[in-house]
């Protein structure tokens, strides 16, 4: 065989692996499709697709079912056929390590949470002890399912160098740090590990199981304790040299303000807070006596409890969000000018459908950033609440499956 022709299969084999894995990704994050329409997506003959069809259902990773849909017909009167993620398909051990509060869960690739678990820790918490808890978690995990886990993606509090897999040190994180996270936990599972930040996090669960999957460009922001943003750049996660991209939070909004523990001056999170927020509730109490929204109860109310509360009409809650929104539209414009992205996704905890801080911030954001004067740039909650960092490690895997990173 000469050259030639061995470079000729060896292209063929490599176009025909790419095309098994982007049909695995559209099966997996998309509704239930048939074959016709996969065939039409990957630009294949109804006779390549059956054979890809063929050899995932053979593997077991997807399972062709009779759509069960009233009046539903395919040719000849029968009923059309549906592809979808196999009963017994591969599943994935996800990780999302907080402040306070650890979420283990067990996923297919399709983001479909099978089991889950959460352990809260306060003070005294150790290295050790956490590593343990996670072993134990896994393990009770696998015992329960008996699926086969083909690997571990942990999302975690920042920052974090995913190349090494290691937590680093994390502010208010009890005092840990330099956590070998996936080192430990791949000796203990036999399976590959892989570590990426919240924020991250965030983004590849937005891109691949939200309401991004045909954005190329987005920055998606995190508010919890602090605020972060995660980037996805030309349709790929963008993490930066060591994974610590994305701390908007540490970006100077005022160059003569407070001195922040990071080092800089005028952090956006000396701003954009909870508690700034509380003060300016405070502050208007002797206008607004009659809110009767927000109790006067002695303690700082939470975000969510806010948002809610000037969604309801709250004059204090919304001076208070107008303000949140005022600060955090200045650093969001200076990355929207550099990035050249139109859309952001905002990932917050509040089950309610509010909409409240997405339009404060997308008006002020058109006033400012200068792709607006073409191109209208368009703020969204996430679809996820502000679980999007937890479907975001099991993004984290199927990403790199998808990719071919991860063989399967």
């Amino acid at each position: 065989m000469t050259e030639e022709n061995n470079g000729a299969g060896y292209n063929s084999k490599l176009v025909k692996q790419k095309n098994r894995l982007l049909a695995l990704k559209i099966i997996s994050t998309g509704r239930e499709i048939s074959r016709a329409e996969l065939a039409a997506r990957l630009n294949l003959t109804k006779a390549a697709c059956g054979k890809i069809v063929a050899d995932l259902t053979q593997e077991g990773l997807i399972s062709p079912e009779e759509c069960s849909e009233a009046g539903g017909k395919g040719a000849m009167g029968r009923k059309p056929v549906r592809l979808k993620l196999g009963d017994f398909s591969p599943c994935i051990f996800g990780v999302l390590i907080k402040r306070g509060v650890v979420y283990t869960i067990l996923a297919d690739f399709s983001g479909k949470i099978i089991d889950r678990e959460e352990y809260a820790y306060t003070e005294g918490i150790t290295a050790d002890k956490l590593l343990a808890v996670l072993k134990g978690k896994f393990d009770g995990i696998k015992e329960r399912n008996r699926r086969r886990i083909i690997a571990v993606g942990i999302s975690s509090v920042g920052p974090v160098d995913g190349e090494q897999g290691c937590i680093l040190n994390p502010p208010n994180f009890y005092g840990m740090k330099n956590i070998p996270v996936c080192k430990e936990l791949k000796e203990h599972t036999g399976v590959p590990c892989y570590l990426i930040n919240d924020s991250n996090s965030g983004a590849l669960a937005e891109k691949l199981y939200g309401q991004c999957g045909d954005i190329r460009d987005f920055i998606y922001l995190h508010i919890r304790n602090g605020i972060g943003s995660g980037f996805v750049l030309d349709d790929r996660i963008y993490t930066g040299v060591m994974g610590q991209c994305g701390e908007i939070g540490h970006t100077s909004i005022n160059a003569f303000g407070p001195k922040c523990a990071c080092g800089n001056s005028g952090c956006l999170e000396l701003y954009a807070n909870s508690v700034k927020m509380n003060e300016k509730i405070r502050s208007m109490r002797g206008i607004c006596r009659k809110d009767t929204f927000l109790p006067l109860n002695g303690k700082n109310h939470e975000f969510g409890e806010i948002l809610e509360a000037a969604e309801k009409g709250s004059v204090c809650a919304v001076a208070a969000v107008d303000e949140f929104a005022e600060y955090l539209s200045a650093a969001l414009t200076n990355m929207i000018n550099i990035l050249n992205v139109n859309t952001v996704i905002v990932g917050y905890d509040n089950n309610r459908n509010s909409s409240i801080l997405e339009t404060a911030l997308e008006s002020r954001i058109n006033e400012k950033a200068l792709i607006a004067s073409s191109r209208k740039v368009v703020v969204k909650k996430s679809v996820f609440q502000g679980d999007a960092p937890l479907y975001g490690s099991i993004a984290l895997i199927t990403d790199k499956i998808f990719t071919g990173e991860i063989t399967i």
